[in-house]
């Protein structure tokens, strides 16, 4: 009998047996709970396409609490089952910017399936990096706004003038000098201005007027004109002292202002501006010096921060007084301060008179400093015409310390070319016009102006027809004969004006000489005019004419593309003109004493015994009538007339001048002389000394009558120099024996 004790051991050790064997025990005996819908068991394969090696993808795989960051292509494994959403986001490499095909998208995982998705990268294009461009010059055109030969769109740009915070394009006028800030958009070429501002040199009554020097002076500031200075509502000749004027300008090295604009100031102003670089700060007393004012800024409103540098517009309820300003607000303009930041290049360009030279390679145009270096390309000059005075125009960047590195600087001329006269051919591609038979190629500074009836505002060559009349002044650049235009002008429809050629003399066969590769022809009817301003004769001037001298011609074109000279002036040097007290001065007589006593636009004039006078005598010399001076001013700074030509007395002429703006008026085939009548066929053809000569209806006669003329009279004429070279008298005055000339 087994003890009861053993049993339970014996027991107990089969129990643990069986067990550790399985024991083959029955089907039915349960297994621990183990449920598949708690085990996650889902897979996600996420494919990256479209990246360079070594490039990470950025893909967040997101659920719930669930994240997960795939670079590369990934299967993802014992995912719960659901929605799961993938955000892919932008990639850059280097300055490459790679995008996916799909930013966000959402997959359902299915428990025990395993989806797949794929995220594609495109390369995008490379990054626009924005180029801001910055230009000071002067408003040459429009149709945009035209600056140193860059056109500026403007479709929302602030433009900012003395009068007004913000306003449109509208308020933009030629010979403005501006400052305009942009941007380019290279793919397309186009530049945009973002902001225009314009603020007036100097604005204030003229204080004195200078005729020899073209000069006067305006809140302190010596105002030189030359011939492409804008006027509006005024003139040089017609400016009077006391007069309110607006100048805009540039500074020359003597820091006088070469004026590119001057017009009257709005009815009603009582405003004086005064515009400059601080010069001499002193804080302690409130004090600066702008040029040769001292301007005192103690009861001033000041925007901006003063500095000697600096550039500001001071305002002020007065003129200038012995040198002084007291101002009542010095704003400090936005000066352009360079070199852009790390993600923008500039571009720069300015054009002006250079007024620091120290070499080729270091100047100041204002208080812009420029450098030059190997690269640097030159229109119409060379590196060693660089100097102090010279006009510029350059085009570059500017770099982190605001110095304009030139690539390209164009250099503009004396403008001592001059042709005005109708459009032969035109061709606005080449950007070229013939007139005279003479090409003239303009360029993207040639300043456009359109006088005529139609008054384009966005006048350019594209609007110039064949038969048009042009004015245009010119220069000769160092590198070619074709003469470079720096100013276009349309005058009015008229054709039958004539023509005008200015230049230098190349070749000389008298009675016939040649400029710009135009014939001259001379007669007996042409005037001529030495340079002292005194009429001289056909052998007196050929005497005295050589090559290179410089000519100014008035006349008509024959049929073979000559010019017919109704007159010739022998143009002397602005230094030569200066040195003698040499002036010229067009307007109305103002008052009237005697032929020793009366004024012209309120300036003093005198005669003598030598005044020479055409299209009129002594006789004519009345209040209002129309005339012409040219003389001398004497110590008294009164005019000694050496000339005095009538305009439009007794139906012609218009004695050579211009309307002030350096373009001529009138007509220029207008002639006067006298002479004996010979070869006389019929009023209506006759020889007046070597001078052929006929008559219409119109024809007015003084001290005789068309049934007197005659051979061996003495008459004198005074008419039109026709194409064809023959002189329609407008009028003919019989001369007796004991008349002079």
């Amino acid at each position: 009998m087994i003890p009861v004790k053993l049993k339970v051991i014996i027991i107990t050790f089969l129990l643990f047996f069986i067990a550790s064997c399985g024991g083959g025990g029955s089907s039915s005996e349960p297994t621990p709970p183990d449920t598949p819908s708690n085990t996650p068991n889902s897979t996600l394969v996420v494919n990256v396409a479209g990246l360079p090696t070594n490039v990470n993808a950025n893909i967040v795989v997101t659920k719930d609490t669930f994240s997960k960051t795939v670079i590369a292509t990934e299967t993802l494994f014992k995912l719960d089952d659901g929605v799961y959403t993938i955000t892919a986001s932008n990639v850059i490499d280097n300055n490459d910017t790679y995008a996916p095909d799909v930013p966000s998208q959402t997959v359902t995982l299915t428990k025990n399936q395993t989806s797949t998705i794929t995220i594609t990268y495109v390369l995008q294009s490379a990054p626009v990096v924005p180029r801001a461009v910055s230009s000071q010059g002067v408003i040459t055109g429009f149709g945009s706004v035209v600056v140193n030969g860059i056109h500026f769109l403007t479709p929302d740009t602030q433009v900012e003038t003395d009068d007004a915070a913000v306003t449109d394009e509208s308020a933009l006028k030629l010979g403005m000098v501006v400052n305009i800030t942009g941007s380019i958009d290279e793919s397309s070429g186009e530049i945009t201005a973002d902001q225009i501002s314009y603020h007036a040199k100097a604005e204030g009554a003229v204080e004195s007027i200078n005729l020899v020097n073209k000069s006067f002076v305006v809140m302190g500031q010596t105002v030189l004109i030359d011939t492409l200075t804008e006027f509006d509502g005024v003139t040089f000749d017609t400016m009077q002292v006391g007069q309110l004027v607006e100048i805009s300008g540039n500074l020359n090295a003597n820091n006088e202002i070469v004026a590119t604009r001057v017009e009257v100031s709005q009815a009603g102003e009582t405003e004086r501006k005064l515009r400059g670089t601080i010069s001499a700060l002193d804080s302690q007393n409130s004090t600066f010096a702008l040029n040769n004012v001292s301007v005192n800024y103690s009861n001033a409103q000041v925007e901006g921060t003063l500095a000697d540098g600096v550039e500001v517009k001071v305002s002020s309820a007065q003129d200038v007084s012995n040198g002084l300003l007291s101002a009542n607000e010095v704003k400090v303009l936005n000066s352009h301060d360079g070199g852009g930041d790390n993600n923008t290049e500039e571009d720069g360009a300015i054009d002006g008179i250079v007024t620091q030279f120290v070499s080729a390679t270091d100047f100041f145009i204002e208080n812009q400093a420029v450098s030059t270096n190997s690269s640097t390309e030159y229109t119409h000059g060379q590196v060693s015409d660089i100097a102090a005075a010279i006009h510029l125009s350059v085009y570059g960047s500017l770099d982190a310390n605001n110095i304009l590195m030139a690539s390209k600087i164009r250099f503009d001329g004396e403008g001592d070319l001059e042709f005005s006269g109708i459009v032969e051919i035109v061709n606005a591609d080449s950007r070229q016009v013939t007139i005279m038979g003479k090409n003239i190629q303009t360029d993207l500074n040639t300043k456009f102006k359109d006088e005529s009836s139609a008054q384009v505002r966005n006048f350019d060559l594209s609007f110039v027809n064949v038969g048009d009349r042009l004015n245009i002044e010119a220069f000769t650049p160092s590198n070619s004969d074709m003469p470079i235009a720096r100013e276009v002008t349309r005058g009015d429809e008229s054709t039958n004006q004539g023509e005008v050629l200015r230049g230098m003399v190349s070749e000389i066969n008298q009675p016939q000489f040649v400029v710009n590769g135009v014939t001259v022809k001379t007669s007996s009817a042409t005037d001529f005019e030495a340079n002292d301003n005194r009429g001289i004769n056909l052998d007196q001037f050929f005497t005295q004419l050589t090559v290179n001298s410089n000519v100014k011609i008035k006349g008509s074109l024959d049929t073979n593309g000559d010019m017919l000279a109704a007159s010739v002036e022998v143009k002397g040097s602005e230094q030569d003109d200066e040195e003698n007290s040499r002036t010229e001065l067009q307007g109305n007589i103002t008052t009237f004493v005697s032929a020793q006593d009366f004024t012209v636009n309120n300036h003093a004039v005198t005669t003598n015994a030598q005044t020479q006078y055409r299209h009129g005598s002594e006789a004519n010399l009345i209040v209002d009538a129309a005339v012409e001076i040219k003389g001398d001013v004497n110590a008294d700074n009164i005019i000694v007339a050496t000339r005095i030509n009538f305009e439009n007395s007794n139906g012609g002429g218009n004695g050579g001048g211009d309307n002030g703006n350096g373009h001529e008026g009138g007509d220029n085939r207008d002639v006067e002389f006298s002479g004996v009548i010979n070869n006389f066929n019929s009023i209506a053809d006759f020889i007046v000394s070597d001078q052929a000569v006929t008559t219409d209806d119109n024809t007015q006669y003084e001290n005789g009558t068309a049934d007197q003329l005659a051979n061996d009279l003495q008459v004198k004429i005074e008419g039109a120099l026709l194409d064809t070279g023959v002189v329609l008298a407008q009028k003919i005055k019989f001369k007796g024996n004991d008349e002079g000339d």
